[in-house]
């Protein structure tokens, strides 16, 4: 449901599952089927926080459903060694370029998804994640100035290239300091970047009374420049680095 030209924002406090998030759509967008019709896209993807290896095993872990942990140390259960080498072949097939330099510019952005556009065209353009990024220009210390730049710029990619751009930000913790059930709002984006987004989607988490155990998550849609904003019930299951449908996880 990505719309071309639009510039999309996964917003979140740290360990909310954002680049989890992201790569889920990353790779969802890379291969899909509707009907008896399969459809291969070009994915690339930013990383500015993790290293490719990473990435990787985490792609693995949500399509293989093993354990993101045992697959980092390399314990792979016995009962899992199958769905280790699909998951190898599925990803072998899919044609997600991450690129892992930290501290990226928006021009250097727009240049690579140029010259990789070049080769292949580009369907889509994530970025993991906005605050990390770059101007390379002086706004002293007006980090929300230089945010927005940025915002600016990828939602130029968007507009150039006539793809979706989706981008991770981070969430500031005046949420934290407001009453217990507080909805996250436009405000809690930490350094702005709201301003070029077409969507805004905040992944929002209540914990049980220790803070330690997530009671329930939602995906609230804030902003939303050419649809209706709403939210949705989600499960995160932090094992497989996957977010998975809370009414599906409820049935069973």
């Amino acid at each position: 449901g990505a719309q071309n030209s639009d510039l999309n924002l996964i917003a979140g406090r740290p360990g909310q599952g954002k680049t989890s998030l992201l790569l889920q759509i990353a790779r969802e967008a890379a291969w899909y089927r509707i009907g008896h019709e399969e459809f291969y896209k070009r994915i690339v993807f930013f990383s500015l926080e993790m290293p490719e290896e990473q990435l990787t095993f985490r792609l693995i872990s949500q399509l293989a459903g093993i354990d993101f942990q045992l697959l980092q140390s390399g314990r792979i259960p016995d009962n899992k060694q199958d769905a280790y080498i699909r998951a190898i072949e599925t990803l072998s097939q899919l044609d997600i370029v991450i690129d892992d330099r930290p501290g990226v510019s928006g021009p250097y952005i727009r240049s690579r998804v140029e010259m990789l556009n070049a080769e292949k065209k580009v369907d889509m353009v994530c970025v993991d994640s906005l605050n990390l990024m770059r101007s390379g220009l002086s706004f002293g210390e007006r980090k929300d100035a230089e945010t927005d730049q940025n915002a600016r710029d990828l939602k130029l990619v968007a507009r150039e290239r006539n793809i979706p751009v989706w981008a991770t930000q981070q969430m500031n913790r005046k949420i934290e300091a407001r009453s217990e059930g507080s909805r996250p709002m436009l405000a809690d984006l930490q350094e702005g970047g709201e301003k070029d987004a077409d969507l805004v989607t905040f992944v929002f988490s209540t914990f049980e009374d220790d803070k330690k155990k997530i009671k329930s998550t939602e995906l609230i849609t804030e902003k939303h420049r050419n649809g209706p904003t709403g939210s949705v019930d989600v499960v995160f299951n932090n094992a497989y680095t996957r977010f998975e449908n809370a009414y599906k996880q409820n049935m069973n």
